[in-house]
């Protein structure tokens, strides 16, 4: 049985895949950032080491059987203080 963590790092590549990546991503490259088991489900932040600035949100609902997926795009970074003040 393959576990929850492994589901999201291979939803993650199929998505890839089916966008067109195939030949630049490995199942090997993508790799899980934070996990957590949330209201009898879980979720999962994923990223790769592509460096196409994108992260990846997987949340299973187990009510459903069913697993989303959200793409993220990093845009921009900033360093702020403490106050919400960019530094």
């Amino acid at each position: 049985m393959i576990s929850p963590i492994e589901k999201a790092r291979c939803t993650v590549f199929k998505w890839y895949e089916r966008n067109g990546y195939s030949n630049r991503v490995k199942f090997d490259d993508v790799y899980t950032v934070w996990f957590c088991y949330i209201l009898g489900g879980w979720k999962a932040l994923i990223s790769t080491t592509l460096d196409d600035n994108r992260y990846f949100e997987v949340t299973y609902n187990v009510n459903k059987d069913e697993i989303y997926l959200d793409v993220y795009e990093k845009r921009h970074n900033e360093v702020c203080n403490s106050e919400g003040e960019v530094k």
